[in-house]
């Protein structure tokens, strides 16, 4: 199994989480853009776990259990895509470009 998986702070912007986890036959992918300013970043990185542990839950067929798992999210946030087995949003392929991106250019950000 493989999980990919990225937490993107845009200055200014809403938190967005993308997770996306490939069992070998499928994949799934979900993402969650958490309100600006309704948590702190602890309370953010707590959300993106859950939403982690939802998505490997999926991953190894205890979509029950993965359906089970509050995520803490407020009245006006969703979650759109498949941590709990339903159709996807982004692809994993997607996904793992996105993230790609983003660590590429954070490095050029660092150099």
């Amino acid at each position: 199994m493989v999980l990919t998986y990225l937490l993107h702070r845009p200055g200014g912007g809403a938190v967005q989480v993308y997770v996306a986890v490939h069992d070998g036959v499928s994949s799934r992918a979900c993402r969650v853009h958490l309100s600006k300013g309704a948590r702190s970043r602890l309370e953010e990185d707590a959300v993106a776990s859950r939403l982690v542990l939802r998505a490997l839950a999926s991953g190894c067929a205890l979509d029950a259990a993965a359906q089970s798992l509050d995520l803490g999210l407020l009245r006006t946030e969703q979650q759109n895509g498949a941590a709990d087995g339903a159709a996807a949003g982004p692809t994993f392929e997607q996904l793992q470009a996105c993230a790609l991106d983003h660590l590429l250019d954070s490095d050029e950000h660092m150099s």
